[in-house]
């Protein structure tokens, strides 16, 4: 009878301890998706943070193309193309992710 108990116990032991296992690999696989989560949200947002700078980049070089088609001076170009692209809805994205050192300024 003293056999059966010790190896009864022994067998719960041997069940918690892979249950223990098994429950702390699985934490360490949420951990590791947690952290692959976040770093491809980063990966996303510095995407789409890049992609609206090249937008920015389109628009201003279109815009001062055709100042120069029309032969218009650099205060029209001011004013017309780097004021008004700058204060855009795009632009003041870039200004909250703090990227106004890209803004064109001349």
């Amino acid at each position: 009878m003293k056999a059966i108990q010790t190896l009864l116990l022994l067998f719960i032991v041997v069940i918690l301890a892979g249950l223990a296992y098994v429950a702390y690999g699985a934490s360490l696989t949420f951990k590791s998706y947690k952290a692959t989560i976040a770093l491809q949200t980063k990966i996303q947002e510095e995407n789409h943070k890049m992609s609206l700078y090249a937008e920015y980049r389109a628009n201003m070089d279109s815009c001062r193309q055709e100042a120069l088609k029309q032969d218009k001076d650099i205060a029209y170009v001011q004013a017309n193309c780097i004021e008004v692209i700058n204060s855009s809805m795009l632009g003041e994205m870039m200004r909250g992710w703090k990227m106004e050192k890209l803004f064109v300024t001349e």
